[in-house]
């Protein structure tokens, strides 16, 4: 797609008819500027990824997440220290939906590197509790949470998943 200056990331999804169920228009950081789609993938919750690149400055990774109906959850942007070209090129993601983007980015030899980036979803907090006079137990069932900090406000604190804490 194009802005009439530079191409944009367009996305549109269809049903299995045919027929279009949402579209978006990535412009990118600065509107006017040079944004490409090189790869689309889907994770087991049927949200969709987009990469590809972007430019600002150089031409950087970048990676668009959207929800089943076409909404941007995130944008995530990759730029090599030496600010020079990054270009995104395929985009995986795995049964854990940890999602593994991978291209060409400058070195600092002033050579192509291969590069390859692994961004984890974002933790979804959710936790209750539930209390017997002065013993509260804590339950998680976060999304995505691979360690625990559990702070219970009275000097006392716990590293485990779903703690047992006792006030005094």
């Amino acid at each position: 797609s194009s802005n009439g200056l530079n191409p944009n990331i367009r996305t549109r999804k269809y049903n299995s008819s045919g027929t279009g169920q949402w579209g978006q228009l990535y412009y990118g950081a600065i509107g006017n500027l040079e944004d490409k789609p090189k790869d689309i993938a889907f994770d087991n919750n049927g949200y969709i990824y987009v990469t590809g690149i972007s430019e600002i400055v150089s031409k950087d990774y970048v990676t668009i997440k959207y929800d089943t109906l076409g909404n941007e959850i995130w944008v995530v942007r990759y730029n090599s220290p030496i600010n020079d070209i990054d270009q995104a090129l395929a985009i995986e993601i795995d049964n854990s939906n940890n999602i593994f983007v991978t291209g060409v980015s400058m070195g600092t030899s002033g050579t192509y590197d291969i590069l390859t980036i692994k961004y984890c979803d974002a933790v979804q907090p959710n936790f209750s509790y539930a209390d017997t006079g002065f013993a509260v137990t804590f339950i998680d069932s976060s999304t995505n949470a691979t360690s625990w900090y559990w702070n219970f406000d009275d000097g006392n604190t716990d590293t485990i998943q779903n703690p047992v804490h006792t006030y005094s």
